[in-house]
């Protein structure tokens, strides 16, 4: 019957509107080399984690940095805020920053300080995101 076929067609439509959005959507941000990030979700335990405090843990994480930027950037970009005790900017299989880093302040309240001053900043041509690093 000619209206079982309109909503079974119309169903149909649906079906493959939504496959297309959430392919989009799992599609993520692009990444700078023109593939697609992958969206994370996170995990049961890191949804039931508390946030880390900043102003106890002093600890600090980076992320959209530019690929070009070292360790001795970041450590001048934070210099002003007080005395960092260390500062990790992981490197892929091809020895590259990753374009994220980790920085741990002595004093627990610059790393406050720290993080209110740069985040949404522009640094070396791109926002930077800083976010209560978890604990190592």
């Amino acid at each position: 019957d000619k209206e079982e076929e309109d909503k079974e067609e119309e169903r149909t439509n649906d079906r493959a509107r939504d496959s297309r959005a959430i392919e989009a959507g799992a599609a993520g941000e692009e990444r700078e080399d023109g593939g697609a990030r992958k969206a994370s979700v996170p995990s049961s335990q890191e949804l039931s984690r508390p946030a880390p405090d900043v102003g106890v843990t002093g600890r600090l994480f980076l992320r959209n940095l530019p690929f070009s930027a070292t360790t001795e950037d970041l450590e001048e970009l934070l210099r002003p805020f007080g005395p960092v005790a260390d500062m990790h900017l992981p490197l892929d299989d091809a020895h590259r920053p990753k374009g994220f880093a980790f920085a741990s302040f002595l004093i627990p309240e610059d790393a406050v300080r720290a993080m209110e001053a740069l985040d949404r900043r522009t640094f070396q041509g791109r926002l930077l995101h800083v976010l209560a690093a978890q604990e190592a």
